[in-house]
């Protein structure tokens, strides 16, 4: 799992945390734990929408607790899901034989899922098995 190092700036008034890898990325909570929960949902929604340049290495915990010695720094897991879900898309066109239409649209009822997402998930499968 990835993750990347947020800062906890705590004060009288809560608790901000913002990423130093992530210009931008920012939230804040009352309590430590609303904190760290709103920094898990921030984290993908930037990253997911983020132009590839700002997106930078996670910085090494002695780097920021150098450059912060005041405030916390927290591990905040990346969340694939999320990022996934919150990810641009992009509609295509695709031509497949009414047949293999049909077969596509029994199983993805059976399973719950729209085309969409039966053949993005089948795609990255392919590619995930013949790189």
């Amino acid at each position: 799992m990835k993750y990347y190092r947020a800062i906890f700036e705590h004060s009288d008034e809560g608790i901000t945390v913002f990423f130093p890898d992530l210009k931008g990325c920012i939230t804040e909570g009352d309590t430590r734990t609303e904190a760290y929960e709103n920094a898990v949902d921030a984290l993908p929604l930037w990253l997911a929408h983020a132009q590839k340049q700002f997106i930078k290495k996670p910085s090494s915990y002695e780097k920021l607790k150098e450059k912060y010695p005041s405030d916390e720094v927290v591990e905040i897991p990346v969340d694939e899901i999320a990022l996934e879900k919150f990810a641009p898309t992009q509609r295509v066109n695709a031509v497949f034989s009414k047949q293999l239409l049909n077969e596509i649209d029994e199983y993805r009822q059976s399973k719950g899922l729209n085309r969409s997402k039966l053949l993005s998930e089948a795609v990255n499968e392919y590619m995930g098995n013949h790189p």
